[in-house]
């Protein structure tokens, strides 16, 4: 089947693809979904979102609503596919793999042309320059219509390509990289550091800053002359340029934004370790691997909001404001304005104090609620055996925090369906709404303790007999004894 067939066809079966799941909660803009098996790269953000999706060991490219969350289309992508990211120019989606590039078109998802140019980073483009490697050579194209050279050259490796303006930056390894002139693919500069870098330089008014992992900062010059330099604190976080100005991540949680001189202007908090700094409107968003987001104002770095989501790898602004976060595990969302508070029950947080319980012995239900939302949040939590609700428990869950609702159950013998539910505002069909486990209950409590008991009792009176049989008997023994002693005394008296 050729590609656009295959496109077309995966167009006609979406109507009867399962669409991911959608949970939003009560007075948050934003939406949240799960898409596929898993993420096989960070998404290319643009009207909407494209993303490559893994699903029953088939990597797809997907169009997914901005304002929704809903799949527009999806196509199949070549057997073989990596999974490198997408990239955009104009309504063009790019797709690269090990032996080619594609593209399709952004509104529909048909193919529309493809190069057969083996590649080993995702490509980049601004939407007039399209820029690729093969590992050897860095290669810009222009990416109007079908894609035709501009210049090459060439490189010793190419771990990851970056455009900036005038520049092309290509990584060639941990701690080096090369600049190039966009417009002709000369070579400008070269930089390799000490140490690891943490993440790719971030560059403005023709200067770049460099970060290593050890949390050694540099500025460098138009050429890659060190202008400054200063140490700060162990990251993992690239670098980001803002308004001539740049904002560091670090992994004790704090966010600083540095003037042009690598002097502090503001230090805030986001409250765990900083995977990924973005920027949309007046706010600075820090992202952590755990899913936390602090939103905090550009000018002064003060925290306007915090809010817990999924496990997160990245993200990027959002068109008209907000973000999108995703996670390898398949899950999106977009942030737009405070998130309201918003409970979810955590996984594997659903237990019983006795496991198995005894029949018509009580045992304490225990369910785990995180609330991810900005503030917090007062919930209703459902307990519910057997499709019966059992009782109901009203908690309130701080800010990106948990808090256990339970309740007390006496089971009967034999096998149950215990379920619990997120009630009020919240849409228990939507993932992490409802939690259940199947609990098969054994033994009869009551009636084996007074067995027990009886047992008990019994081999207490058959002790109690036994000691008192034994004393007899040695009582009779010692009497018997005294008894005959006397006698044979009074025998030798006579």
């Amino acid at each position: 089947m050729t590609l656009a067939r295959a496109a077309l066809a995966s167009i006609a079966l979406l109507a009867v693809l399962p669409l991911a799941i959608a949970a939003t909660c009560a007075g948050d803009e934003g939406w949240g979904a799960a898409f596929g098996e898993g993420l096989a790269a960070d998404l290319a953000v643009g009207e909407d979102i494209f993303a490559v999706i893994e699903d029953d060991g088939q990597l797809h490219l997907s169009r997914i609503e901005i304002d929704n969350g809903t799949q527009v289309w999806r196509v199949p992508l070549p057997v073989g596919t990596p999974g490198l990211s997408p990239a955009l120019a104009g309504n063009t989606v790019i797709c690269a793999h090990g032996t080619g590039v594609y593209g399709f078109n952004a509104t529909n998802g048909l193919a529309l042309w493809n190069l057969s140019i083996p590649q080993t980073v995702a490509p980049v483009s601004d939407g007039a320059l399209l820029v690729m490697s093969n590992g050897s050579a860095v290669m810009g194209y222009s990416a109007f219509g079908r894609p035709s050279p501009v210049w090459a050259s060439p490189v010793s490796t190419a771990t990851y390509l970056a455009l900036d303006g005038e520049s092309v930056y290509v990584g060639t390894g941990a701690r080096s990289f090369e600049v190039l002139d966009a417009s002709n693919g000369s070579k400008r500069w070269g930089f390799e550091a000490s140490e690891d870098l943490a993440g790719r330089p971030a560059s403005s008014g023709g200067r770049t800053l460099i970060v290593e992992v050890n949390g050694n900062v540099s500025m460098l010059d138009s050429r890659g002359n060190v202008l400054e330099r200063r140490d700060t604190g162990a990251t993992r976080c690239s670098p980001m340029a803002l308004g001539g100005e740049y904002l560091l991540g670090f992994e004790n949680g704090s966010v600083v934004r540095l003037d042009h001189g690598l002097f502090t202007r503001w230090n805030a908090s986001a409250g765990a370790p900083v995977l990924d700094l973005v920027v949309s409107g007046s706010l600075v968003h820090a992202i952590s691997a755990d899913g936390r987001v602090a939103a905090m104002d550009a000018d002064s770095g003060d925290v306007a909001w915090d809010a817990d989501y999924w496990p997160s790898a990245g993200g990027s602004a959002g068109p008209g404001g907000g973000i999108v976060i995703w996670s390898p595990d398949g899950r999106v969302s977009r942030v737009q304005g405070t998130p309201a508070p918003c409970p979810y029950l955590v996984q594997g947080g659903l237990f019983l104090t006795s496991d198995p319980p005894l029949q018509g012995k009580k045992v304490r239900v225990f369910a785990l609620l995180r609330n991810r939302g900005s503030g917090p949040g007062t919930f209703e939590v459902a307990f519910i055996v057997d499709g019966r609700e059992l009782v109901r428990d009203t908690l309130t869950v701080g800010s990106a925090s948990t808090a256990s609702a339970t309740a007390w159950w006496k089971p009967d013998r034999g096998e149950h369906v215990v379920t619990v539910e997120v009630r009020g505002g919240w849409n228990a069909s939507a993932e992490g709404g409802r939690a259940m486990i199947v609990v098969k209950v054994v033994g009869e409590a009551e009636g084996r303790d007074l067995r027990a008991i009886v047992a008990l009792v019994i081999g207490f009176i058959a002790l109690w007999c036994l000691m008192i049989t034994i004393a007899i008997i040695y009582s009779k023994a010692v009497l018997g004894k005294r008894a005959r002693r006397a006698g044979a005394n009074e025998r030798k008296g006579r």
